[in-house]
């Protein structure tokens, strides 16, 4: 800030002008402050006062603002609840899945293998009309009744291992506040081990291979209250227990290991609702 003084011969000072500053209410009070300040000494030549214009330059120090000491300071936010909506429209959701299952046969199969059991993860996506895809797994382990018709020089496994693994396409067909019913198609690849691989080099094992367009049906009861979670975007998140039943017709490259399955089973699933748009109350 640059300040430019007119001083006379009887030594006063009259501030003329400011360069640096544009606010005229700051201007005009450095000039009634001018009035409060002592007598100058104004410049001489051959021993008498002249008048004349003198400057001053007032220079402040600049301030940088360090982003790491900022990153430091402690803050404190309230986590939003779902009571603090006034008024929400939701959106897609994303479910995920795991639990136990138990399965049995019938058809070729049912002579081979006793009911037994395994686990399901799902993982799925579905849009705002309750439309939804995403992926499956699901692997099981049945106790032989008998061996199968292979070569008999071959040791069969006690407990075959059926793997599936496919699409998931599913549809909302029944809902309440508490509870709802989710259609499910699995079109999966279907693999069953026989007998196991003794090495790297063994080419002979045997192992089923095929196709299983499964069918689920899954009843979701919601547990507690649903929790607004604002983590990475808004959504209303669920623990719910899912109960389902299903049918998976298996068409293996062997007829004695096709037939058709029947499960049962009951999961944990954890759902994320997305809101399609949200209002907060005042």
């Amino acid at each position: 800030v640059e300040l430019i003084f007119s001083v006379d011969t009887l030594c006063s000072a009259e501030l003329v002008d400011v360069n640096g500053i544009n606010d005229n209410s700051i201007v005009d009070s450095l000039r009634r402050k001018t009035v409060e300040v002592g007598h100058f000494h104004p410049a001489r030549i051959e021993g008498k006062r002249v008048e004349g214009f003198y400057s001053m330059v007032l220079q402040y120090p600049t301030y940088y603002k360090s982003r790491v000491a900022a990153n430091r300071i402690p803050r404190t936010y309230k986590r939003l609840t779902r009571d603090d909506l006034e008024s929400y429209e939701l959106g897609g959701r994303m479910d995920a899945l795991i639990g136990g299952i138990v399965n049995g046969f019938s058809g070729n199969a049912h002579d081979y293998l006793k009911t037994g059991g395994g686990f399901k993860v799902d993982l799925t996506f579905a849009g705002k009309k309750g439309y939804g895809f995403g992926i499956t797994m699901v692997m099981y382990g049945n106790n032989r009744k008998k061996d199968y018709p292979i070569d008999p020089t071959r040791v069969q496994d006690e407990a075959p291992v059926t793997l599936l693994f496919g699409a998931a396409i599913n549809k909302t067909i029944a809902s309440n506040s508490r509870s709802y019913l989710l259609l499910q198609l699995e079109p999966a690849y279907a693999m069953q081990s026989i007998s196991a691989r003794i090495n790297n080099q063994d080419k002979e094992y045997v192992q089923f291979n095929g196709f299983s367009p499964g069918v689920t049906l899954n009843y979701i009861l919601k547990l507690g209250r649903e929790r607004f979670t604002d983590s990475y975007m808004p959504a209303l998140f669920n623990h719910c227990l899912n109960v389902h039943a299903g049918v998976r017709p298996l068409f293996y490259d062997s007829s004695s290991g096709s037939g058709v399955m029947y499960e049962v089973g009951l999961s944990y699933r954890m759902v994320y609702h997305f809101f399609e748009s949200y209002t907060l109350k005042d």
